[in-house]
């Protein structure tokens, strides 16, 4: 099986730091962790997910990314709708292939 390269592509003009860089760079008081910005760039948060790259086994990022996904967040719009309506028709598929198999 080979693995896709999930990676967005690094653009030429693009800085890249460390993710414990990064946390130093956002404003506010209380810095987060450098786990909490590993979990926005692998898992998300609200549906945004902060675009990192790895390098050598290093997650890095661009502060113009981090400037996206803030910008994103405090928007107060989520992306999860249009997760749900994703869920939403893998599960009309799937009940419709169970009734098509003659399955309820």
């Amino acid at each position: 099986m080979v693995r896709q390269n999930r990676q967005p592509a690094i653009e030429s003009d693009e800085d890249l730091i460390p993710l414990s860089e990064a946390a130093i760079l956002l404003p506010t008081r209380r810095k987060p962790h450098v786990a909490t910005l590993w979990r926005w760039g692998t898992k998300g948060c609200r549906g945004h997910l902060l675009k990192t790259w790895v390098i050598a086994g290093r997650r890095y990022t661009s502060p113009a990314a981090l400037q996206e996904f803030l910008t994103d967040m405090s928007t107060g719009r989520t992306a999860l709708p249009s997760v749900l309506s994703a869920r939403e028709a893998a599960i009309e598929a799937a009940e419709a292939d169970c009734d098509s198999a003659g399955i309820r």
